[in-house]
């Protein structure tokens, strides 16, 4: 077991990998392999994207919904992703495309494992104001 040290090629950071390279590819087969049945997402803010998910199906849902508002525009990119026998943390910049306006908001989502796949996630955005303001925009 891995207690202490993160680590790049942890399991679960690798699978982690794969549902977000999937995700990015709108692959959401994949993303559901990768996923908990009973997946618990955690996402902050006041606008239309925040919200409390429980469920692989209720998951699935909600991210068609984020790539139909955001007209395929959402972009997720990880700067760093590490993995214990505990959690993969992974640095992230989220954004959209929105009237010929890009923008891009930091955020660390902590997610935990069970039997290989992810069952929970903690979204922490860095300027939670800025990306409702800019999230509300979107109808």
């Amino acid at each position: 077991m891995n207690f202490g040290f993160a680590n790049l090629e942890h399991p679960d950071a690798l699978t982690y990998r794969r549902a977000a390279d999937a995700f990015r590819r709108k692959d959401l087969e994949t993303v559901a392999e990768t996923i908990h049945e009973n997946i618990a997402w955690h996402f902050p803010g006041s606008t239309w994207i925040a919200r409390e998910i429980h469920g692989r199906d209720v998951l699935l849902a909600f991210l068609k919904e984020i790539m139909a508002r955001t007209a395929g525009s959402f972009t997720l990119e990880d700067r760093s992703i590490a993995g214990t026998d505990h959690h993969v943390v992974a640095v992230q910049r989220l954004g959209a495309t929105h009237d010929g306006r890009t923008q891009k908001f930091d955020a660390v989502s902590i997610m935990r494992f069970e039997g290989g796949r992810q069952i929970e996630r903690w979204i922490h955005l860095l300027d939670a104001k800025a990306f409702d303001a800019f999230f509300a925009e979107f109808k």
